[in-house]
């Protein structure tokens, strides 16, 4: 019982630190598999990872120590996958404006999504800079609306989630060969948007 009572008291930073951990398993478990594979990093890989891999870290240690500095892990870790999508929109070989531009021959499918991808991550933007916004108010007492920070960070992940996912639809439906590689950065994303959520749970306010 004494167990149980710990596990509810604290359920929300062994959510937060669980899922975290997962992030960064993924995470290290994608370096290592692209080296594997015979990927060679450039300078810009290489810093990428690791201010991705800073920034997990330092959501994990915020949490194990209960630390309301998490609050700035957690705006950094937005803040990160946000220029991210940008990238993604603008520069992904496989964006909108790529592929249109190539003149490349694409099914049905292909169009569908290589619209409607662009469509996803564009709405990951707004959620992210509006969530981020709510995240920084919410911390300096500007609002205490919890509710609302709680809400735009599960939509956040879900749409983020799915624009990832038609991301890697598109590139089946190009009729690449995708490897269990391609999915590590995807579940790392989703895993640590998850911590996100029980760490602003954990640091809200009664």
């Amino acid at each position: 019982m004494r167990f149980l009572r710990t596990l509810k008291r604290y359920r929300n930073k062994i959510l937060a630190i669980t899922f975290v951990l997962a992030g960064l398993g993924f995470f290290l478990a994608d370096i290592v598999c692209s080296i594997i594979y015979g990927f060679t990093p450039d300078i810009l890989t290489i810093i990428s990872w690791v201010i991705e891999g800073g920034v997990l870290s330092y959501l994990l240690f915020t949490n194990v120590r209960n630390d309301s500095n998490a609050y700035q892990a957690v705006g950094m870790w937005i803040f990160l996958f946000f220029l991210s999508e940008i990238r993604t929109v603008i520069y992904s070989p496989y964006s909108v404006i790529s592929l249109f531009s190539s003149k490349a021959s694409l099914t049905p499918l292909a169009t569908t999504l290589v619209v409607f991808q662009p469509v996803l991550a564009i709405g990951t933007l707004g959620l992210g800079v509006y969530l981020y916004i709510l995240v920084r108010k919410y911390m300096f007492g500007l609002t205490s609306r919890f509710a609302r920070v709680r809400l735009i960070a599960i939509l956040y992940t879900v749409v983020s989630f799915a624009s990832y996912a038609a991301q890697i639809g598109l590139l089946s439906a190009m009729g690449l060969s995708l490897s269990i590689v391609d999915f590590f950065p995807g579940l790392c994303k989703l895993c640590s948007d998850i911590s996100v959520i029980f760490t602003l749970e954990r640091l809200r306010r009664i």
